[in-house]
């Protein structure tokens, strides 16, 4: 627990991390016995089950949080649109920078400022 000395010398960063962390140990608790009460409950059942037949824990109670997650691939389709989307986006943007700015892209790659010419004088 904090005493009112600590909490005021917190800045809202730190207090949000404490807090959050909180929660995330609460919530790990709670798993926990979670985990337990169905560690107790597979292997009560245990002994009443036919002979061979075996049961897990996973399979008695299964969490939500203990599910994989289904992470969908894309195509090579959709990988193309999105490329040809983000180079078509790039180009504009480099445009418009580049002429709001004054600059100019020479063949050699090098880009130059028309203000360039007079600073250098």
């Amino acid at each position: 627990m904090l005493s009112p000395d600590e909490f005021y010398n917190l800045t809202p960063r730190e207090f949000d991390n404490k807090v959050t962390g909180y929660e995330q140990m609460i919530e790990q608790n709670d798993r926990l016995e979670w985990i337990r009460m169905r560690m107790l409950a597979t292997t009560l059942l245990q002994p009443h089950l036919k002979k061979g037949s075996k049961l897990t824990p996973e399979k008695l109670m299964p969490f939500h949080w203990e599910k994989k997650k289904v992470v969908k691939k894309m195509s090579k389709a959709q990988m193309k649109y999105i490329q040809e989307k983000y180079k078509k986006i790039n180009a504009t943007k480099s445009n418009k920078y580049n002429s709001r700015n004054g600059y100019q892209e020479f063949p050699d790659g090098n880009e130059k400022s028309p203000n360039s010419a007079k600073k250098s004088r």
